[in-house]
């Protein structure tokens, strides 16, 4: 793992801001990627995945999902897959639903939360770069550690 920053972000406009750095410095503009987002239950994983859908162009409203495990969007030439495996039962159902062709379809990025929910085939299975990105809460209600690592 190649750690690429850690940062303290003291609101969720800061975080909004995070998104686009995100987009605009660390992911690669001409190449699919995964990020896999990781930390604790209302941590902002959510928040953060929606804010880089939403700097993508995604025009629609962004959903959450839980429940579907996939959301998918047209952000301008590409297909943005929103994964949340909190709701997994098993590391084998990403298999057994199929999972695995979708997130290895060419020129598309994945923003995967829970991903510690997945066993290595499964994340295996995430086509690009892969990068990690942690969220811890911080000292305040609305501070957040964030840590971005890239996969060798």
């Amino acid at each position: 793992m190649q750690k690429i920053f850690t940062r303290s972000i003291p609101n969720q406009d800061a975080m909004r801001e995070l998104a686009k750095d995100l987009c605009e410095n660390h992911f690669p503009k001409d190449a699919s990627f995964t990020v896999f987002l990781k930390g604790s239950l209302g941590a902002g994983k959510t928040f953060l995945a929606k804010e880089i859908l939403k700097f993508n162009g995604v025009p629609e409203e962004i959903t959450s999902p839980t429940y579907a495990l996939v959301n998918e969007y047209q952000a301008r030439n590409l297909l943005i897959g929103h994964w949340d495996f909190y709701r997994l039962e098993s590391p084998n159902d990403f298999f057994a639903r199929g999972f695995q062709d979708l997130a290895g379809e060419a020129n598309s990025n994945h923003l995967v939360e829970w991903p510690e929910r997945l066993n290595e085939d499964g994340k295996a299975a995430f086509n690009g770069q892969k990068f990690n990105l942690h969220i811890d809460f911080g000292k305040t209600p609305e501070q957040r550690n964030i840590k971005l690592t890239k996969s060798e």
